[in-house]
């Protein structure tokens, strides 16, 4: 017989902080002591999930479908030995719905203000809006409403989608959302 130590379990942070209620979106969990065992799982609450030890520093979990919406705590199982200092604050939400955008032009120029009205909006959560291929920061204005200024671009149509849960640190979005074309003009001039 043979008896294994492992390293202790330390987490660091959890990237996203946050996922949709529905599940099955992949997170990523930093710290220390991350042993390459094939018992390893993610704790959302009371729920056990899928995951993966990337390496000493990193696992990757799923996030169970059908979780109840608000805080809860993600921690990790090695071996069926628990982090040291976990869990870590994660936060389910309710799956965002976008009806309608307030407008579809905007100035080359941009700075426009463009509302999104819906259902689900929350301010924890990191989100842009893309113009094309380019990048805009949102603002939360309250749970039926979110708003991002236009970006400066050439003549043009282009695609605008929404990112949630996308945010410096993580390059993955949480979800995307196809709302519209936006048409870019050339600003009117006023005659003298």
């Amino acid at each position: 017989m043979h008896f294994r130590y492992l390293a202790p379990i330390v987490l660091d942070n959890v990237r996203p902080s946050y996922s949709f209620s529905t599940g099955g979106e992949t997170i990523l969990l930093r710290g220390a002591g991350f042993a390459p065992v094939q018992d390893v799982a993610c704790w959302f609450g009371s729920t056990a999930a899928p995951a993966m030890v990337l390496n000493e520093s990193a696992v990757e979990c799923t996030v169970p479908t059908d979780m109840p919406i608000g805080v809860t705590g993600v921690d990790i199982s090695i071996a069926g030995v628990k982090s040291l200092n976990g869990p870590l604050h994660f936060v389910l939400i309710t799956p965002w719905m976008i009806d309608s955008i307030s407008t579809s032009v905007g100035s080359t120029v941009g700075g426009e203000r463009v509302l999104l009205k819906g259902t689900g909006f929350i301010s924890q959560v990191d989100f842009y809006c893309v113009f094309g291929n380019v990048k805009a920061p949102g603002s939360y204005i309250n749970e039926t409403m979110i708003a991002c200024d236009s970006i400066s671009h050439a003549p043009d149509t282009v695609k605008l989608t929404v990112q949630v849960g996308q945010s410096s640190a993580d390059s993955t979005a949480l979800h995307t959302f196809t709302l519209s074309l936006i048409h870019i003009s050339e600003p009117t001039r006023q005659a003298e």
